[in-house]
Formats: C-alpha cells, sequence, structure tokens
C-alpha cells in the first residue's frame, strides 16, 4: 500500500461555446498585464469541493462516496454571468466569471461535503461561491485597468452551461503551470 498524497479537488468541467471563447479572448487581450497567469481553457471549472493533500488509497472510497451524489441529480443547467476578481489586501488576485445564484449547484455542493464528512476535509467556504477562474495575478497590479474591464463586463451573461457530470482531479505541479487530471468522472 502507497502513502503518496495527491493534491485533490472535485469540480464541474467547463466547456465553453465559440461565442463565449471569443469573449473570453477579447478579455485577454484587453488585459495586456504582466503578471497575470491565465489558466488554461482546458483546465477551466467550477469546483465543488477542494480537499488538498489526499492519501492516494483513500482515492476508491471518496470515489464511492461520490457516487452517491448522482443518485438523486439528473443534469442541470448554470448561467455564467459578470467578469469580477477576489481581491487581497485591495489588490486583485484572481479574475474570474460568476455563477448565478443556483439552488441545485448549491444543493450538489452541499451533498459533496455532507457525503465526505467522514474524511474531515476542511470546509472550503462559509458560503458557497461558484466561479471559474480566468486568471490569477502574481503580485500587486494597478486595478484602473482591471476596475474599467469588470465595469464593461458587469451586465454580460454568457451562454447557459450544461451541467451533466462532475469529476474528481487531481491538480499537478509541472515546469509549465499547474495541470489538472481527471481521476473519476461522476455522470448525472
Amino acid at each position: 500500500m502507497s502513502n503518496k498524497n495527491k493534491k485533490l479537488f472535485i469540480g464541474i468541467p467547463i466547456a465553453f461555446s465559440i461565442k463565449d471563447k471569443k469573449e473570453i479572448s477579447l478579455i485577454k487581450s484587453t488585459m495586456k498585464i504582466d503578471n497575470m497567469n491565465w489558466i488554461s481553457p482546458a483546465n477551466y471549472h467550477i469546483t465543488l469541493k477542494f480537499l488538498g493533500n489526499t492519501n492516494e488509497n483513500a482515492i476508491s472510497s471518496i470515489a464511492e462516496k461520490l457516487n452517491l451524489c448522482t443518485d438523486s441529480f439528473n443534469k442541470f443547467t448554470i448561467k455564467i454571468n459578470c467578469l469580477s476578481a477576489f481581491y487581497k489586501n485591495k489588490s486583485p488576485k484572481i479574475l474570474y466569471l460568476s455563477i448565478a445564484q443556483n439552488a441545485r449547484l448549491t444543493e450538489l455542493a452541499n451533498m459533496i461535503e455532507v457525503n465526505l464528512a467522514e474524511y474531515k476535509f476542511k470546509s472550503n467556504y462559509s458560503t458557497y461561491l461558484p466561479h471559474i477562474t480566468l486568471a490569477r495575478f502574481n503580485y500587486q497590479v494597478k486595478s484602473n485597468v482591471l476596475e474599467s474591464l469588470i465595469s464593461n463586463y458587469k451586465n454580460c451573461i454568457f451562454e447557459k452551461v450544461e451541467v451533466n457530470e462532475f469529476c474528481l482531479y487531481e491538480s499537478i505541479n509541472t515546469n509549465i503551470g499547474i495541470t489538472y487530471s481527471v481521476i473519476n468522472r461522476f455522470t448525472l
């Protein structure tokens, strides 16, 4: 038996429409800031639960618990809203697309939290705030360009996205950045 740890999280993979991909490309071209790390489109997701460093021996039992969540869930639709940012000490840290409030999405995140309670993973949030990370800022930036961009996208609504699965992912640091590898898929 191995005692190797893997950095895990549970998320919903997001594949944007061509129209939305063009909109994100426009955002990228507008944000000419050197200290931004743009997320690869292959890594776009909505996090449901961050597990952190997890012993790989626990993965199969975690997958069994996650499978229980699919019994009472059918696919559902989410609406991707406006562009926004998370700040720390008044400096932007993450550029993201917000997700419109959705009872089914929150219910799924809560069900996962309950089903995995025996593993005593740290709770990720006091209030679930689903989002899709587009970029991370490496260090403090002047926010006037960012604020202008966010203002321009305040009322923008991207196309609706059907949620028909969620995944158990491993987060892997490589010399070219972070990649996410799907360990298990769970169909709704």
